[in-house]
């Protein structure tokens, strides 16, 4: 029952977006004494030999050597280094300026478990009530990803910077011009879309690159899945990350009660499990009134026309 009512989430026919001091001293204490005696009547040994050792010994040894070694390197260097290296650096900084323009092609869309989606009633948790069925959802997911022309393309432009940016973006579908679903991959696959005179998607939305994280909320757009088109209860929310070469990330609304039980009544399933799942207050009235699905997704580069 499950796995067919879930088929609803299959074929996006059209999504979009509404950094030393050294003291030198002599001594001078040399004075040695001798006695002299001269034998004589009166005895009058005077002897008086004062030998006065007036070597004033002092050594001033003035160094006039002013050797000022001041060796002045004169060698004017002037070798200005003018390495002008114009070899243009390649290394690509992924938060340099880039492209102005980029689109991805959406290659793989599953439902993920209850931590991956966006936090759609601003509680700070990841809202996705859908990951209970996601084995059944998935399986079908990929059956119509991996046979169907239609595809769903996400578009920047007016990008300046990956990392840090406030840029343009669209969301839409897009058909296969080879009709070969093998090859979208590649990374220059091209597309058929709806595009305006500037080569942009034409229903858009300003998305906000920060800190290598991008995020957009497409207010109100209508989604046609598996025959049935209905407007999400809830903004559509998209966070991801994106370079030239590849855009993933995760998207998330909710789905209103009343078209989930339409959709049980036109498949004989019951049509009271919509209101059992039902974890979103759209209204704020205190019923909780549509159920919460989030998707991881996976896109790479391609070309619009």
């Amino acid at each position: 029952m499950i796995r067919h009512s879930l088929s609803l989430f299959v074929g996006f026919s059209f999504i979009s977006f509404a950094a030393g001091c050294s003291q030198d001293y002599k001594s001078a204490d040399d004075t040695g004494i001798a006695g002299n005696s001269e034998d004589s009547d009166a005895d009058a040994d005077a002897d008086t030999d004062t030998d006065t050792d007036t070597d004033a010994d002092s050594d001033t040894d003035t160094d006039t050597d002013s050797d000022s070694d001041t060796d002045a390197d004169t060698d004017a260097d002037t070798d200005a280094d003018t390495d002008s290296d114009t070899d243009a650096d390649t290394d690509v900084d992924e938060c340099a300026p880039s492209s102005a323009q980029s689109a991805w092609v959406v290659q793989t869309l599953t439902v993920g478990d209850e931590t991956v989606g966006v936090d759609l009633n601003g509680d700070g948790v990841v809202d996705n009530v859908m990951a209970f069925a996601a084995d059944s959802m998935n399986e079908a997911i990929a059956e119509t990803m991996a046979t169907s022309s239609t595809v769903m393309v996400i578009q920047f432009w007016g990008v300046d910077d990956w990392c840090n940016d406030g840029v343009d973006g669209g969301m839409g579908a897009a058909t296969d011009t080879d009709g070969d679903t093998t090859d979208n991959g590649s990374g220059s696959e091209v597309f058929d879309a709806a595009l305006d005179g500037d080569g942009h998607l034409t229903t858009t939305t300003t998305a906000v690159i920060s800190g290598s994280r991008w995020s957009a909320s497409i207010g109100s757009a209508e989604v046609t899945v598996g025959g049935y088109s209905f407007v999400p209860s809830t903004p559509i929310l998209i966070e991801g990350s994106a370079t030239e070469s590849m855009n993933s990330g995760v998207l998330g609304f909710g789905l209103s009660v009343p078209l989930l039980e339409e959709i049980c009544r036109d498949n004989g399933w019951d049509e009271s499990l919509p209101a059992t799942l039902a974890d979103l207050d759209t209204d704020g009235d205190g019923a909780m009134d549509a159920v919460s699905a989030g998707f991881s997704f996976e896109a790479p580069a391609c070309s619009l026309i």
